[in-house]
């Protein structure tokens, strides 16, 4: 009797034993969901040194509190750009934070003040990446991008040294004095390193330039910098760019300035140039250009009688007058009158025109990228060689070429937009009797593959191309000349003013060399 008692009191403690360990599961899955859920955040420090370089005792900072720390999420760079550099790496710039993102462009997500001391701390940060912008009125403006939030405490100081972002001697991020230009400067002048300058009015240097690697220049709005003697900007050991860009309006909206002239020769490396009425205008003998990006502006690069003009690995993006004209430098890259032109590995987006080549140039266009241009290239009167590009969904012609005395050559393109090539400018008799060789091209999604208009009296050799079909008819179709031309009200012009395509033979198979090689 008494052991049954027993076994029954020991059940009876059993129970609710069992009962704890199984909820001990769910409150431990409880717990871990809990904790998934809750926010992971970590804290942004950091110190900030203003430096008075001047050698003018009146600025020297009493205190370096004030100092503004923004925190911004990282800008969406263009996927038509970045399907590029996927694809093509080795021809344009590899864009991104430190090409794309402008402050003004957004709000920050998070914002602070130094103290006293110049330390800051930014506390509940979401995890991620960001860009760090630190300023103070009269000391410039700092960017820091891609920088990386963990858990914990992350010492803006020490990650940017990590980085290598820039040399100094100690972990302290220093802003100095921002520099006022105005009027003329006689002598050589340098932009130095992570400096901002801010141009108020007209400038002129009589002397050579350099833009040291870092250096931020703004521009005011309509106003311009000319610099009589060279330009001088070549690639840093960092890599960091150096940025020429406008000033602030009111509203602390990017404007439009004046752009820049240089009349001297020129190497620019590792430069972004945006938010320009004028761009940059380069008149010099020689002018260098390498990964370097101008972008949201009404003129792009612009070389007038330059005995050489060397482009490569750059990005002209964005870049339309407002006033579209053959007499303006609409192109990205526009060349006026220069002896010898190269063009090579470069990305054309998203401009009036892509590559603009007129009066006299011999120009050769390759290994490039033409994307959502009106149009891509663009030759007149100049002896021009096109070859081994892809030309995409520009709006109206592909290739433009126009002028007589010279024969442009456009060979082992693909040329993938509405329409190809246009022979000629319709209805102007300064630019007539073009007779482009066009061989060994991948035509494909036409609905035009070449149009000759105008005043255009010669027949052009538009043989060994493929059209992605072997059908003579369906290939007739998408070549308009002298059979199909029409004069727009003027009945009585001599048809013979417009010469033929003489398309055949022509391939089967595409053509294996054709595109960026």
């Amino acid at each position: 009797m008494k052991r049954k008692t027993m076994k029954k009191i020991k059940r009876s403690h059993l129970l609710p034993a069992l009962a704890i360990l199984a909820i001990f599961p769910l409150l431990m899955m409880f717990s871990a969901c809990n904790s998934s859920t809750s926010p992971k955040t970590g804290t942004l420090t950091g110190r900030v040194e203003l430096v008075n370089d001047t050698g003018n005792p009146e600025l020297d900072p009493v205190d370096f509190s004030g100092v503004r720390i923004a925190i911004y999420e990282l800008t969406t760079l263009d996927t038509t750009i970045t399907r590029i550099n996927r694809e093509y790496p080795h021809i344009g710039v590899m864009i991104g934070q430190e090409t794309e993102f402008d402050h003004r462009d957004s709000m920050p997500i998070y914002k602070t003040i130094t103290a006293s001391d110049g330390s800051f701390s930014q506390g509940s940060v979401a995890l991620g990446r960001y860009n760090v912008v630190i300023s103070k009125e009269n000391w410039g403006i700092r960017y820091f991008h891609n920088i990386q939030i963990t858990p914990g405490t992350n010492d803006l100081n020490n990650l940017i040294s990590m980085a290598n972002i820039e040399p100094r001697t100690t972990t302290d991020i220093k802003l100095y004095p921002e520099v006022v230009l105005s009027s003329f400067i006689q002598g050589d002048f340098g932009f130095d390193s992570y400096k901002t300058y801010v141009i108020e009015d007209d400038l002129t240097i009589n002397g050579d330039v350099v833009f040291n690697e870092g250096t931020r220049i703004e521009i005011n709005a309509m106003k311009s910098m000319m610099i009589n003697g060279t330009l001088n900007a070549e690639l840093s050991s960092s890599g960091s760019y150096s940025i020429v860009t406008s000033a602030y309006n009111s509203q602390g909206e990017a404007t439009q300035s004046g752009g820049i002239v240089v009349n001297g020769n020129v190497i620019l490396e590792n430069c972004v140039i945006e938010y320009s009425l004028n761009g940059i205008k380069m008149n010099g003998a020689q002018s260098i250009v390498r990964n370097c990006v101008i972008r949201k502006s009404s003129g792009g690069m612009a070389f007038e009688n330059n005995e050489r003009v060397d482009i490569s690995n750059s990005i002209a993006s964005v870049i339309r007058d407002a006033i579209p004209s053959i007499y303006t430098s609409s192109g990205g890259f526009y060349a006026l009158r220069c002896d010898e032109v190269s063009i090579d590995n470069v990305v054309l987006h998203s401009n009036t025109a892509g590559v603009k080549i007129k009066d006299y140039c011999d120009a050769q266009v390759r290994n490039s990228f033409f994307v959502l241009n009106n149009y891509g290239v663009e030759s007149y009167a100049s002896l021009t060689t096109i070859e081994n590009n892809v030309l995409e969904k520009n709006g109206k012609y592909d290739v433009r070429v126009c002028g007589g005395e010279f024969d442009p050559v456009i060979q082992r393109n693909y040329l993938l937009s509405d329409k190809g090539i246009c022979i000629g400018l319709d209805m102007n008799f300064n630019y007539y009797d073009c007779t482009p060789i066009i061989h060994d091209n991948n035509f494909r999604d036409n609905e035009v593959a070449m149009h000759i208009i105008g005043f255009n009296r010669f027949d052009v050799d538009a043989s060994m191309n493929y059209f992605y079909t072997s059908d003579a008819d369906l290939i007739k179709t998408l070549i308009i000349d002298r059979d199909d031309f029409v004069y727009h009200g003027h009945p009585n012009m001599v048809l013979d003013s417009t010469g033929k395509i003489n398309y055949t033979p022509f391939r089967s198979f595409p053509v294996l060399g054709a595109g960026i090689e």
